[in-house]
């Protein structure tokens, strides 16, 4: 009689820590993660089952590797699984690829899970990354963090105030074919004194194929909407497919009749035969120092990447409004590691490195939200205006304009 083989399932190795999760919402107006489990095993785990197993329509779609911040060690050893309620199901379904070991990877809400995902895995594996945090040379990344802000929120409009928990890109609304960008103030510096002079930063974007007229009003109002100066320009011309610089007198505010406290510096556009009205609006405190939190970019980190993703410069900002640098990046540990470099040195060397790599994450983030209208034809003109975001954010910083 022939001898039977048993057939038996595979077996993990004992569980170190786990971690379960039920009902979570991945963002406003979608499903939710029916259930995430997170495992920490003992022992490595086969490369076939590590990271989380996507669970669409009873079956496992991918596995989605842990965070590139993650060391290998603990990336070899976490396994788990991410199982979606019926909404969120559904609109998986409708981006998953033909061969189904997939999903497109731009599409928004494939963006919004593995970022929640993320967040999960990081809160979780934390305690067990061995190491102590890697401390950068002594840049006054304050300083960097309110550069980057202000310029973001100066030329992208869709990402803006507040981080990402507080409307961190919005809508990711597209501006009008004609539209005030950029819009705001020379300097880096919220506060203004009563002996300082304004400069406005303006300008005006024309994506049309005609030449346009348009009208502008700029103005400074406080909180309650009281004006303390304003100024107009009528019949300005704007040639097609063009961007014009705003000219405007130097604010003098010792001539203003400004209280302590938070303005708002407004403008705004009328194109009336093409029935545009746009609006920007930029924020000041006078006499006041400005709060010490907001903006897109909230805090910057230093870590060698490993995995997969060890070549990248960066992994996406977090929904904290963290931005992970990888700190073995060529371009920057040539700079860190150096024995030549003082510490002072290799800080005004690696600051405009780590303001590029910002404004080049703030421009991808902007353009995956755009990016997701049917109705456009993404040819390389489009595509390319994420090139032209980038430049002109980068011109307006090493400019200090």
């Amino acid at each position: 009689m022939t001898e039977l083989t048993k057939v038996g399932l595979a077996q993990f190795p004992e569980t170190v820590d786990k971690v379960p999760h039920d009902n979570v919402l991945v963002d406003r107006g979608h499903g939710k993660i029916r259930k995430l489990k997170i495992v920490l095993a003992k022992e490595p785990v086969s490369p076939s089952l590590r990271g989380i197993a996507i669970q669409r329509g009873r079956m496992t779609v991918c596995r989605y590797g842990l965070p590139s911040s993650t060391p290998e060690d603990i990336r070899q050893r976490t396994y788990g699984y991410c199982m979606l309620d019926d909404q969120l199901d559904e609109e998986m379904w409708e981006i998953e690829l033909a061969n189904h070991e997939g999903f497109e990877s731009r599409k928004a809400i494939w963006v919004k899970l593995r970022r929640k995902i993320d967040t999960f895995a990081e809160e979780f594996l934390l305690k067990y990354s061995k190491g102590k945090e890697i401390k950068p040379p002594p840049m006054n990344i304050d300083e960097i963090i309110r550069t980057v802000n202000k310029l973001v929120d100066e030329h992208l409009e869709g990402l803006g105030k507040g981080g990402k928990k507080k409307g961190n890109g919005g809508k990711g609304k597209r501006p009008p074919v004609v539209h005030i960008s950029p819009w705001g103030y020379h300097g880096s510096n919220k506060r203004f004194n009563t002996a300082d002079i304004m400069e406005i930063k303006g300008g005006v974007v024309n994506t049309t194929k005609n030449d346009v007229f348009v009208n502008l009003r700029c103005w400074i109002q406080n909180s309650s909407g009281v004006e303390s100066w304003s100024n107009n320009i009528n019949k300005l011309k704007i040639e097609s497919e063009t961007k014009k610089p705003l000219r405007f007198a130097e604010i003098d505010l010792s001539g203003l009749t400004l209280s302590k406290g938070k303005y708002l510096l407004r403008a705004r556009l009328e194109c009336k035969p093409l029935n545009v009205r746009h609006e920007r609006t930029a924020v000041f405190y006078f006499e006041q120092n400005p709060p010490p939190t907001g903006g897109w970019l909230r805090k910057l980190l230093f870590k060698p990447l490993g995995g997969p993703k060890a070549n990248l410069r960066n992994v996406p900002i977090n929904d904290k409004g963290e931005l992970l640098i990888n700190r073995a990046y060529p371009e920057i540990d040539i700079i860190w590691s150096s024995g030549v470099l003082s510490n002072r040195q290799k800080a005004k060397e690696l600051a405009p490195i780590v303001i590029n790599i910002s404004l080049h994450e703030a421009v991808r983030e902007v353009c995956l939200k755009w990016w997701q209208d049917d109705k456009i034809s993404y040819d390389i003109a489009e595509i390319k205006k994420s090139k032209d975001l980038f430049d002109e954010m980068w011109a307006s910083y090493l400019t200090g304009r």
